[in-house]
């Protein structure tokens, strides 16, 4: 064959060259200095590599590497800062001294005809206006509360709520969810520890009032906070129902009492009632 068809054999063939021949022999000098470049391009990006792997944890001790998980967990946790602070500066500069018509129609409320005379919940009707002048705006979250409550409707009616002063808390409502959660899972519930055992035995006795107990370590999770009983007011919910697992309270501390009330809904930052709504 002669040189050119070597050449076109060389190009289009699907079979290498004759190493004896001259293509043969630059083929395969060519691929040899190929194979050698492949190899030096590997060796030198994996030295770069651990190189760089190396001046990073050297520079960049401090930093706390997380996933992306715990990513937008932090970010998530910065935005309920974010709502929680908006919602202190708008109640702030606009409920805490508001007129007399907003004070009167939409703060007000009334007991409801099924409270008695004598049910302990009537003193945050005593002491609405102290609440609401007074009260410490912090996350709480649901322990239960009356089924009525989860649909829309027209009953203003109770339920048990734990809350927590604690600053760290404002990052992290979801940490009160899951001492809800753990705390309603006692309800009736036959417990070995008597603390245990008295709060299993409250919650199951529907009736019963306390304005305030103190949750114990073990099921606080190293969270301080406590629990009471409070009036939900379908006014003052977006939706007029229970829609989400956490929401900002106005809390006013009164001796061994916590009295408590939802913040109303007009003073929540406007992505946090979407989010409540669902939209």
């Amino acid at each position: 064959m002669g040189g050119g068809d070597e050449v076109a054999e060389l190009t289009f063939g699907n079979q290498p060259p004759n190493r004896n021949s001259e293509v043969g022999t630059a083929y395969v000098g060519c691929v040899q200095r190929t194979k050698t470049k492949k190899t030096v391009c590997r060796f030198v990006w994996c030295v770069s590599r651990t190189l760089l792997g190396l001046l990073c944890r050297i520079c960049c001790s401090g930093i706390i590497w997380c996933s992306p998980s715990d990513t937008a967990r932090k970010r998530g946790s910065k935005r309920m800062r974010e709502y929680l602070d908006y919602v202190r500066e708008r109640y702030d500069a606009h409920g805490r001294d508001a007129g007399w018509w907003i004070r009167t129609f939409y703060h007000g409320v009334w007991p409801p005809r099924w409270m008695e005379r004598g049910d302990k919940l009537r003193i945050l009707f005593k002491r609405r206006a102290e609440i609401m002048r007074e009260g410490r705006i912090c996350w709480g979250a649901t322990i239960q509360a009356n089924m009525l409550l989860f649909t829309p409707g027209l009953a203003n009616c109770p339920g048990e709520v734990v809350i927590s002063l604690d600053p760290a808390i404002d990052d992290e409502p979801e940490l009160l969810v899951d001492v809800a959660r753990r705390i309603g899972e006692l309800k009736g519930e036959e417990c070995e520890d008597e603390i245990s055992q008295r709060i299993s035995d409250h919650l199951a006795d529907e009736h019963e009032r306390s304005l305030g107990w103190s949750v114990p370590e073990s099921l606080a999770d190293q969270t301080p906070c406590c629990a009471m009983v409070t009036l939900f007011f379908r006014k003052h919910l977006p939706g007029r129902c229970l829609l989400g697992h956490f929401y900002p309270m106005l809390v006013l501390p009164s001796g061994n009492s916590m009295l408590t009330t939802m913040l109303p809904g007009r003073y929540w930052h406007p992505e946090f009632r979407a989010r409540w709504l669902g939209d």
